[in-house]
């Protein structure tokens, strides 16, 4: 019999390395855990509060990108700031019914309110911005469950691995919001910036701020099995599932809380997959899935336009994976190269109407390598090479472009190396890089690649018997200015600013 008790607390505040920009941080977590023979039962309660006051926002272009400005310039007026808090809690049991079949249940929930007053503003390539300010509150509860069964056995020669889920997830937001006048905009500077007085957020109004009223519940119901077969003494693994979802949608008036609209859809979607192991260490895979993917919601704006449809729920799309892939893991040293492509769904806004638009078709080919291919040198990276573009779009348009803010290639490695002249001291470095990334639709703009360095080191130690690590570590060592990415809600073209350079401190110890 095994179990223990764990207890975390993290407590933030202050200045973070945005210039004016402050955070306050609490996190608590308590949870428990219990081993015996037959019966193994975890449980998690935790809760976390976040404060940021004056967070730098997220920039929209007005036509052709402007420079980048100092990584730690903060453009944010000094009244803005969010607030988020966050309680969740998680029960799983699992139990041995015979040494070769296991039941288990679990639930989980989590209730979330979020307070925003915000001012993101538009630039020109010049750099001035004109912003209004816009309010929102938003309460989610989400309540989750999951049992099943899973029994292993033999017909002949084939193994059996049968797996026997259902699960049900359930959702319901309330929100409101507050802006000021889309036209009356105040104006800033995206390099220096200029606080003006707070305007008042009456121009456009959904719901009660202090009292949102439900305007969205989701729920996601499925029943699913697999059985994963195993042929020439467990070199060959065949995987063949079924699942049965539905899902059901609706969306409500922020106002009257009276019903909008609403989709409900199922669909038996199925799963397939192959892995031959061609040594004990090369083996090579396949496999193609089906999933059934809520419809969006039309939002109650875009780019400071009220959308005509707000509101409405769009249907359910079936998204399509497909991947084939080789895995090489020699203990010390290993790597994994695969192919793959999926589809997701594309919306678009069109004369103030939120719309679906055909579906976004992404083919790529992913690397990664991890382990210690020399004693002292630990290495974990990878790349992704990503073709992403739209088809079957509303009327062709933009078909056959890529998707705004979706990088063609995407690559990071982390070292490490144990110092052997000095025990317990260990060196560490990232190295980041994403490529160009399309701005928008029509595929005219886009932001440059960047490239991040990261640096840290560790030391490992003892003080009075009791292991104690110091760790220092600086990110974004070179202090490189450069816009991180580009995107948002579909159609946006948001540009966020990547952190500065970043100094953390820190000593843990065990007991």
């Amino acid at each position: 019999m095994i179990g223990g008790v764990r207890f975390n607390a993290a407590l933030r505040d202050g200045e973070t390395s945005v210039e004016d920009q402050n955070r306050n941080l609490s996190v608590f977590s308590i949870g428990t855990d219990y081993a015996g023979e037959r019966f193994r039962f975890s449980a998690d309660l935790g809760y976390q509060d976040n404060q940021i006051d004056a967070p730098r926002p997220q920039v929209t272009p007005l036509g052709d990108i402007p420079a980048v400005p100092d990584a730690d310039v903060n453009f944010a007026q000094p009244w803005t700031y969010t607030s988020e808090e966050q309680l969740y809690g998680a029960v799983r049991g699992e139990y041995d019914l015979t040494s070769n079949v296991k039941v288990w249940l679990g639930a989980g929930a989590r209730n979330g309110e979020e307070d925003n007053v915000l001012a993101n503003p538009r630039a020109t390539e010049d750099g001035v911005l004109s912003a209004y300010r816009f309010d929102n509150t938003r309460e989610d509860a989400v309540v989750s469950f999951d049992t099943g069964l899973s029994a292993e056995f033999d017909t002949g020669p084939v193994g059996h691995r049968i797996a026997i889920s259902a699960s049900s997830v359930n959702l319901e937001s309330k929100n409101a919001y507050a802006f000021s006048s889309f036209v009356d905009t105040f104006a800033s500077d995206l390099y220096s910036q200029i606080a003006v007085v707070a305007p008042a957020a009456d121009y456009f109004i959904g719901g009660d701020l202090a009292s949102p009223l439900k305007t969205e519940e989701v729920t996601n119901q499925s029943f699913a099995i697999a059985d994963t077969l195993s042929f020439l003494d467990d070199r060959v693994l065949a995987t063949i599932g079924l699942r049965q979802q539905n899902i059901e949608t609706a969306s409500f008036n922020y106002n009257s809380g009276a019903y909008l609209s609403g989709y409900e859809d199922s669909k038996i979607t199925p799963a397939f997959g192959l892995v031959y192991k061609a040594t004990d260490q090369f083996s090579v895979y396949g496999n193609y899935a089906e999933s059934l993917q809520p419809g969006e919601i039309a939002p109650a704006t875009s780019g400071g336009v009220a959308i005509g449809n707000a509101g409405e729920v769009l249907e359910p799309f079936t998204g399509e994976q497909v991947e084939v892939g080789a895995k090489y893991d020699g203990g010390d040293f290993g790597a994994t190269l695969s192919l793959f492509q999926l589809t997701r769904p594309n919306t678009i806004v069109v004369d103030q109407v939120f719309t679906a638009s055909g579906e976004q078709e992404n083919s790529g080919l992913e690397l990664s390598v991890f382990g210690e291919p020399v004693n002292g040198v630990r290495l974990i990276g990878g790349a992704t090479l990503l073709d992403s573009k739209l088809s079957r779009t509303q009327d062709g348009l933009n078909e056959g472009n890529t998707p705004i803010g979706v990088p063609e290639l995407q690559a990071n490695l982390n070292a490490e190396w144990d110092v052997a002249a000095i025990s317990g001291l260990t060196l560490d470095g990232r190295i980041v890089y994403t490529s160009e990334q399309y701005t928008d639709g029509a595929n005219t703009r886009q932001i440059d690649g960047w490239t991040r360095l990261d640096l840290g080191v560790r030391y490992a130690l003892e003080v009075g018997a009791q292991p104690v690590t110091l760790r220092a570590r600086v990110e974004n060592i070179t202090d490189e200015a450069y816009w991180a990415s580009t995107g948002g809600y579909p159609g946006a073209n948001y540009l966020i600013l990547g952190n500065p350079r970043t100094i953390s401190l820190s000593a843990s110890i065990d007991f």
